[in-house]
């Protein structure tokens, strides 16, 4: 393995909390063609949206402007992020479609190029579910071929890069009080569920009605944004509500 790779691998693990690690994972992006990087949560509907942004470091007038003109409607790179499973340089991926852009497309990719924004390495992560959770965006450090070209002599070691910050921060996410409000009586639910006992089980043990464990299932399902039983102990370890 690449000795910078491993000199990254340990200031990542070193790092005392998120923002160090932030700065750290920056640090290795710049040394490898990269001059923006975003860290992007798509929020779930039981979680505030200023806590699933993790990091932005861009240009804070194209973001302005980006959110302003509502650009994330029409931007052809979301487009792709969202329907491909697998990282992937936007600028080539993205002009492969471009003659089937209409206007707003091709405004978006001009006033991204105006803005100092060349070509890039979107690399989506995903949720236990299977779902896309987020992404994580690296913009090279010039607007043109040779730009283009350093990017990707690099992509894979951003990539695994990328990957290893991200889970960084979700291990971190998880030695931290989750956001999610649970009761003590729903959290001693779970800890049931996770001992393998059923509803009526858990009844005799909590010394409540069979309904009452139905209620308590219910409004943990409801704040854990999981549709069934079976999804809730995997999610409550996710977030930190249980330990190994």
């Amino acid at each position: 393995m690449n000795r910078t790779f491993i000199d990254f691998l340990d200031g990542l693990q070193g790092a005392k909390d998120k923002e160090a690690a932030w700065q750290h994972f920056q640090s290795f992006c710049e040394r490898h063609g990269t001059r923006y990087v975003t860290h992007l949560e798509i929020p779930s509907s039981h979680v505030d949206a200023d806590h699933a942004v993790y990091r932005v470091n861009m240009d804070k007038a194209w973001i302005d402007h980006y959110m302003e003109q509502n650009y994330v409607a029409h931007d052809p790179a979301v487009y792709k992020a969202l329907a491909s499973p697998f990282p992937f340089l936007f600028q080539r991926s993205v002009a492969m479609d471009q003659e089937l852009w209409d206007e707003p497309e091709l405004t978006i990719a001009n006033e991204a190029t105006e803005f100092g924004l060349g070509d890039g390495i979107i690399i989506p992560y995903f949720g236990y579910r299977g779902g896309i959770q987020g992404n994580i965006t690296l913009f090279a450090q010039h607007c043109d071929a040779d730009g283009w070209q350093e990017m990707e002599q690099h992509a894979e070691r951003l990539m695994l890069g990328a990957v290893m910050m991200h889970t960084w921060f979700t291990h971190q996410s998880r030695r931290t009080p989750s956001s999610i409000k649970i009761t003590p009586r729903q959290l001693e639910t779970i800890r049931w569920m996770a001992a393998g006992l059923h509803n009526d089980q858990i009844a005799d043990k909590m010394n409540i009605s069979y309904d009452g464990v139905s209620y308590h299932m219910r409004e943990i399902k409801r704040r854990l944004d999981v549709r069934t039983h079976r999804e809730v102990v995997p999610k409550a370890f996710q977030l930190g509500l249980l330990e190994l």
